[in-house]
């Protein structure tokens, strides 16, 4: 069955075109952005391999849309309209969901773009989320995935909440569920270059098979630390699987960063695959160690010339055993 094929039944269990008079409806949609990847690369799943990811959240941002459906409109206007992809986004949501109204489409966003914190799929989830609010419907996550990839080729797992899941982000279908959260983490986050890397430009990641095995091994790492709680084994599978992957899109400071990391006390660090941010990760079970630690860390990404820093967990609920 193809994308515009598919009829979604909105939450209610009805069709949200049936109930679509000719009075303009207004949705809304918000996306928070992400710190780029754990574990990203190449997985054996059923026999079949495929390339696949796990995010790193990042709650302080987010993109925020506002759609106006409108029978007196014709074809699709975004705000800013440089956010081509939020376009193609409502034109697939609208098309998917049988609405021929017009669409006005207002974003805001505090996501930094280009440094691969996810501000474009941020912006494409926010769209089909109010999109089809506006038309009566509230989408699973499954179908804002196939919508988002349709819209931009690739997208990290953002649109999915309360849970770990392992996405193959190019296919926009989560593979398997690791667990509900993520082990408790500190995040030192920096910019290790000013300019993003766009990673669509370039070809996929070619693997080597001993590579592939390691990612396969990484993945049981990945499974075991997230049901277990365990962010020392989790620091250690994001600082493989960055270094990894260094080898397709190097990052500069990168042997630096590691040996800070490691210099502080720090569990490992995690790169964004699709641009220029990196993180130290540090073990969030002990809140008070935590932050001693990632004050060193700061002073010592300082001393490599990177000054503008900053420090996150992944959940607000992490976040506030940090600042107790």
């Amino acid at each position: 069955m193809s994308l515009l094929d598919e009829r979604i039944i909105d939450w209610r269990g009805t069709s949200a075109v049936d109930n679509l008079d000719t009075t303009p409806r207004t949705g809304l949609g918000m996306c928070r952005g992400h710190h780029g990847e754990l574990l990203q690369g190449a997985f054996w799943i059923d026999g079949s391999l495929v390339r696949a990811l796990v995010t790193l959240p990042l709650p302080d941002v987010a993109a925020v849309a506002s759609a106006e459906l409108s029978p007196d409109q014709a074809g699709i206007v975004v705000q800013p309209e440089w956010k081509t992809k939020a376009g193609r986004a409502a034109r697939l949501t609208l098309d998917l969901l049988g609405v021929e109204h017009g669409c006005q489409v207002s974003l805001s966003s505090d996501i930094p773009v280009g440094l691969g914190l996810g501000s474009s799929t941020a912006d494409v989830v926010a769209t089909i989320r109010a999109v089809s609010d506006a038309a009566g419907h509230r989408l699973p996550g499954r179908t804002v995935a196939r919508l988002a990839i349709a819209a931009e080729y690739a997208a990290d797992s953002v649109m999915f909440s309360g849970s770990v899941p392992l996405f193959a982000h190019r296919e926009g279908r989560v593979l398997d569920v690791l667990g509900p959260e993520l082990p408790p983490l500190l995040v030192v986050g920096c910019a290790l270059a000013p300019t993003g890397v766009d990673t669509l430009e370039l070809p996929p990641a070619e693997y080597t098979p001993a590579e592939i095995s390691q990612l396969g091994a990484l993945l049981g790492a990945t499974r075991h630390a997230v049901r277990h709680g365990d962010p020392v084994l989790l620091g250690r599978v994001a600082t493989r699987s960055a270094e990894i992957n260094q080898r397709f899109v190097p990052l500069p400071l990168m042997p630096e960063l590691c040996r800070l990391a490691e210099a502080v006390g720090a569990v490992g660090v995690q790169v964004a695959h699709s641009g220029t941010v990196a993180g130290v990760l540090f073990d969030g079970r002990d809140p008070r160690a935590a932050r001693a630690a990632s004050e060193r860390c700061r002073a010592g990404l300082a001393s490599l010339g990177i000054a503008e820093t900053y420090r996150y967990a992944p959940y607000e609920s992490h976040w506030r055993a940090v600042h107790r």
